[in-house]
């Protein structure tokens, strides 16, 4: 976990059903010691047209994405950069699942990596907080946020948070994969606000 290679990844898509809504956005960032090594950040155009809703919360537009490569054409790109790199989210129950139908929908591939996930991490490690928001997270450890609900905004922000993080969970002497599951288990609220 810690000095270890992770990627943080951030979707935008047209709706909440990883099933019935398209990916139009993948974010993210390859890190390893400490250090940003690569980062990728594509618009998709989805097959359904984006909705004012979704333009409204996330500023992406159909004519933006009007010239983008379908997510066919970048999902192949986007399991090459993540190899078989643990994957962190914050919201994981969200991306994971949707990147994994588009990946089974797309490719008759298998999402295979392990993942983390940042909102759940810090429910546990943060039970004051009045919601676990990415930018109430983030507020948290006085990182400013900028480019909110953009897929490589967020994930810089998110980046930032689980580097605080770590250094938290340091402290409480969790330093691999299998002690964070541990000390989640031994810490998730029950009926925590998101």
């Amino acid at each position: 976990m810690e000095g270890g290679p992770f990627i943080i990844v951030d979707l935008e898509t047209t709706g909440l059903d990883p099933v019935g809504n398209e990916i139009i956005e993948i974010g993210a960032i390859k890190a390893k010691g400490g250090e940003i090594k690569d980062i990728f950040n594509k618009l998709i155009k989805p097959k359904s047209a984006i909705t004012s809703i979704i333009t409204d919360i996330t500023g992406i537009t159909n004519e933006m994405v009007d010239a983008s490569p379908a997510i066919d054409e970048v999902l192949p790109e986007f399991l090459k950069f993540i190899d078989n790199i643990t994957l962190i989210a914050h919201n994981a129950d969200f991306d994971i699942p949707f990147l994994a139908e588009s990946i089974k929908s797309a490719l008759k591939e298998d999402l295979k990596n392990p993942t983390i996930c940042t909102l759940k991490t810090a429910r546990a490690l943060l039970p004051g907080l009045e919601n676990h928001k990415l930018h109430t997270v983030a507020r948290y450890f006085k990182i400013p946020i900028s480019a909110r609900h953009r897929a490589i905004g967020d994930c810089e922000a998110t980046y930032q948070v689980w580097v605080a993080m770590v250094k938290k969970l340091r402290e409480k002497n969790v330093a691999t994969k299998e002690q964070l599951d541990a000390f989640l288990r031994e810490n998730a609220p029950v009926g925590t606000p998101f």
